[in-house]
């Protein structure tokens, strides 16, 4: 779509143009006052709430951000056609650059949140969590239980307790994890 839409009550909602007609696969909101929007090659950007947006820094080959979070000043993404790649922005998604020691990885990257001053990441798997200050170098948190079971599709989220709760399934199957402890 060439729209995004904005709401201050989720009753009412307003379109606002966007730059370039496309899919879009998903959102980030930093608390410096920006919102990143990402598509199949890269990101529009606004400063104003969700407005007025403009294209902004684009990654190679064709992707889509599975995740996004923001804190410390540093924008984290893990793509989706690239999820064995997470990305950086240190200027608010203008351009991007690989973290460090996650890449070359064989896991695949889901989820990444940004949760009392420290970024968390799970592989898709949901064997692994790493954590980082900065965004570029991680360090293994406390690993999830051994979830090989439910190998695909897992799902989490930290909360400001520091706790995460994981979510997966695998054919039929389906499990939830609770009160592991990151970190």
């Amino acid at each position: 779509s060439a729209l995004c839409y904005t709401s201050p009550d989720g009753v009412v909602w307003t379109s606002h143009a966007m730059p370039s007609n496309t899919t879009w696969s998903g959102v980030g909101i930093g608390d410096n006052g920006t919102f990143l929007i990402f598509h199949n090659s890269g990101c529009a950007r606004s400063t104003d709430g969700g407005v007025t947006w403009d294209a902004a820094g684009t990654f190679a080959g064709t992707t889509n951000a599975s995740s996004a979070a923001y804190g410390n000043g540093v924008w984290v993404a893990t793509l989706n056609a690239l999820s064995t790649q997470v990305r950086v922005s240190l200027d608010d998604g203008l351009t991007w650059g690989l973290s460090n020691n996650l890449q070359g990885s064989s896991n695949t990257w889901g989820r990444v949140r940004f949760v009392g001053g420290i970024f968390y990441v799970t592989d898709v798997g949901g064997l692994l969590c790493y954590k980082s200050t900065d965004g570029m170098n991680w360090t293994l948190a406390n690993p999830l239980i051994n979830m090989t079971n439910f190998g695909n599709d897992w799902d989490f989220d930290v909360y400001t307790s520091y706790h995460y709760v994981a979510a997966g399934n695998a054919g039929s199957n389906t499990s939830v994890v609770n009160s592991g402890v990151c970190g």
